[in-house]
């Protein structure tokens, strides 16, 4: 996942993200621990650039906010049923339930399975798995309770499992390579099934108090993932990981100044404990292991406020924003087994950092008529230091510093046409200092995370919507970047000209045709068509991770509204990669370059009913 050219490569409890991730407001810290599905998603909330003054964690590419669908007054149900190609199967139960005038509880759930699409033919080993195969659970109650005209009080418990087999790596260079999509491997090593299951719950107040409200957002969440891996029968390798995360937020939100100053002040804690122990095995005698326990705390003071000035037709709004945050995170590895040099079997490497820092945010938003508006924004982000689990002895122990980010952004919002064209522009320039890169060694899987030291991320997005004529409407985004490292110091060298920004792509954008015909007695149709694209990019800092572009049709049709005498009906026939396209998600050099390659064309049908 990247914002801006800035991606999260590696989920480890011993470093933080470059971009959040939420749900509901609550931090996910972990991302792996969203490879399981949100059972009652409601949409999904974008922020691009630095952030920290508004809500949650400081983050220096930006944050992904998952929302799920409130309990309401009304009573209501839905039955989704998926039916698709390569073992589809997928089931989605919601339940809105009003239990009285001032209290609600929903109940969603949601089961799916796949085969995956690369077999594995290894008979003789026991408790073997697909290469990419997923079944998986996951189910959510919500509850809200309206005490009164001025409190409202939100507890949400959710809990999901997944049985997975990882992802397959395609030998792609040397004697063993395979041209195209490999649909079936014999591994000699063979692949067990993965397990993962994660849990939360989470308790939201707002109180609204003589004009201003007070929000508490008290979270618990845990994750425990036991990841199976088959490295093109180079290596494999257990991954378990154990995590769990504690998070208190409190905000007062409010308005002042005669309706011309909004602001929000908030207290943001958070405590995390894990541990992850790895085991590597190459061949029965030549193996390594090592196990590492960590914690961190998270603790800040922030606040924004935006001010309209009297002058200019109330058309002028000044935002400011302050965040101070202290950081502290500590670990411990234990090498268990090692036949790499330098000799490291029964070493035990303890290490702790403290950071701080303090970033402001500043937004100029100039109404130029009611239907366009423009903006400038200068904002400053930090992201501290760790350590990298996958590092050895040496570099393990002396950690990684913050990393920095200047920010300026230009943009603008408008509506045009009697608002049938919604059209969005941004430039924005991202330089940053002690930038946290993943640096291969030798052999491959040991990697340092270094403060290489600078790099500049620049671009341009444009976003277009059109309501065109007789219910068709399209779609176009677009975004340009020009992502290069200013300096990457390693071990005295610095290494910026052979060496790139990964998961930036210096070209990324889609079109969307879409079509919504007249209800009639019977339904109504909707049809879409996409293409989504994007340029080449690099996996990792490395140029033989260099990613080949590529782009792929979706498309889904439905019918909708139809009438039952008790609810209504949906059904839709749907398809992606329709071309069939056989395209590369990542390129890894595991001592022979290997690819993880995109699903092939996959079709179905969704029954929805509802009432």
């Amino acid at each position: 996942m990247a914002i801006r050219g800035m991606g999260n490569l590696d989920a480890q409890t011993t470093k933080d993200a470059a971009n959040g991730v939420y749900i509901d407001g609550v931090p996910v810290s972990r991302s792996v621990g969203l490879a399981a599905d949100i059972a009652d998603l409601e949409r999904v909330e974008l922020l691009r650039g630095p952030q920290g003054t508004l809500y949650g964690r400081n983050t220096t590419g930006g944050a992904i906010n998952f929302i799920t669908v409130r309990p309401e007054k009304d009573r209501s149900f839905e039955q989704t049923l998926t039916l698709g190609n390569l073992g589809l199967v997928r089931s989605k139960t919601r339940l809105n339930l009003p239990l009285s005038d001032t209290l609600y509880t929903r109940v969603a759930y949601l089961r799916s399975s796949d085969q995956g699409w690369v077999d594995n033919t290894n008979t003789t080993l026991p408790d073997q798995t697909r290469f990419n195969q997923d079944r998986k659970e996951a189910a959510r109650w919500a509850w809200r309770l309206l005490a009164g005209e001025t409190l409202t009080a939100d507890l949400d418990l959710d809990y999901s499992t997944s049985s997975y087999g990882n992802v397959f790596f395609q030998r792609v260079a040397g004697a063993a390579a395979v041209n195209g999509r490999q649909e079936s491997a014999n591994p000699v090593k063979g692949l067990s099934p993965s397990q993962m299951s994660t849990a939360g719950q989470s308790l939201t107040l707002n109180a609204r108090l003589a004009g201003l409200t007070l929000r508490s957002i008290t979270a618990w969440r845990r994750m425990d993932n036991q990841a199976r891996q088959n490295y093109a029968d180079l290596f494999t390798q257990n991954d378990d990981q154990n995590q769990n995360q504690f998070s208190q937020e409190f905000q007062l939100l409010g308005t002042t100044l005669e309706q011309r100053l909004d602001y929000v002040i908030g207290l943001f804690h958070f405590k995390e404990q894990g541990t992850e122990q790895v085991r590597s095995v190459f061949s029965p005698t030549n193996l390594d292991a090592w196990r590492v326990v960590a914690d961190s705390t998270s603790n800040a003071f922030y606040g924004q406020a935006t001010w309209i000035p009297p002058i200019l037709s109330d058309r002028l709004h000044l935002t400011v924003g302050l965040r101070e945050t202290r950081d502290e995170r500590g670990a411990t590895k234990t090498f268990i087994t090692s036949n790499f040099a330098p000799a490291s079997n029964g070493l035990v490497v303890p290490a702790r950092k403290q950071f701080h820092k303090l970033t402001p945010t500043y937004t100029l938003d100039y109404a130029v008529t009611d239907d366009l508006n423009v903006y400038a924004r200068l904002a400053y982000g930090y992201r501290a230091g760790g350590f990298n689990t996958r590092s050895p002895y040496a570099g393990f122990g002396n950690g990684f510093h913050q990393e920095n980010v200047r920010s300026t952004e230009l943009g603008m919002k408008s509506d045009l046409f009697n608002h049938r064209t919604r059209l969005n522009v941004a430039l924005f320039h991202n330089h940053y200092t002690d930038l946290q890169v993943d640096q291969v060694r030798n052999p491959s899987f040991f990697t340092d995370t270094l403060n290489a030291g600078r790099a500049r991320i620049r671009g341009a997005e444009i976003e277009l919507t059109a309501l065109l004529s007789h219910g068709f409407s399209t779609r176009l985004f677009h975004t340009w970047l020009d992502a290069r490292y200013g300096s990457y110091v390693d071990n005295g060298i610095d290494l910026a000209a052979a060496k790139h920004v990964p998961l930036a792509p210096r070209g990324q954008g889609g079109l969307g045709l879409r079509y919504e015909g007249g209800r009639t007695d019977s339904g109504r149709l909707r049809a879409s068509l996409d293409y989504l694209w994007q340029s080449r990019y690099y996996t990792n800092p490395n140029p033989e991770t260099l990613t080949q572009g590529y782009g792929l049709w979706n498309a889904r049709i439905e019918w909708a509204d139809l009438r039952l005498p008790q609810g209504r009906l949906r059904v839709a026939l749907w398809g992606k990669n329709l071309g069939d396209k056989t395209y590369r998600l990542a390129n890894t050099n595991l001592g022979g370059m290997t690819a993880q390659l995109g699903p092939p064309r996959t079709l179905g049908i969704d029954a929805i009913f509802s009432f």
